[in-house]
């Protein structure tokens, strides 16, 4: 079920729809098993889809705030893609976290090969390197 892309993935957008019930339990079924089977999960979010169907919701936004919680993620976020609602703002705080972590890795790249540098000349002031791909 989880393909390879998935376990390489840095961000997981999971998404269920608020007027649909079922499809809010398979979403927990499949964020256990993506849990389960991928080694690293960097970001993994959680996306209540069709908010403009706010007379036949079946999940209340209480519910996704919880599960997005309970299982630590990123962030929880209601949207819209018939009326354009939230779907802008979601993609943005997505990247900006992905972006994040391309400022951290660059860091890590700049700091490593500095180190490098200085264990070539004989300096010894950096112990413990980390690069993260």
């Amino acid at each position: 079920m989880v393909t390879i892309f998935a376990k390489s993935s840095q961000l997981i957008i999971c998404v269920y729809a608020i007027n649909d019930r079922k499809s809010f339990e398979e979403i927990q079924r499949r964020i256990k098993y993506i849990k389960e089977e991928c080694q690293q999960i960097y970001h993994l979010i959680l996306i209540g889809s069709k908010s403009d169907l706010e007379d036949f919701r079946e999940v209340s936004s209480e519910e996704g705030e919880n599960l997005a919680k309970k299982e630590k993620m990123d962030f929880f976020m209601e949207i819209s893609c018939k009326n354009g609602h939230n779907v802008e703002k979601m993609f943005f705080n997505a990247l900006e976290r992905l972006y994040d972590d391309e400022k951290l890795v660059n860091e890590l790249i700049s700091e490593q090969i500095t180190t490098k540098k200085d264990n070539r000349k004989g300096n010894k002031k950096h112990n413990n390197n980390c690069l993260i791909w």
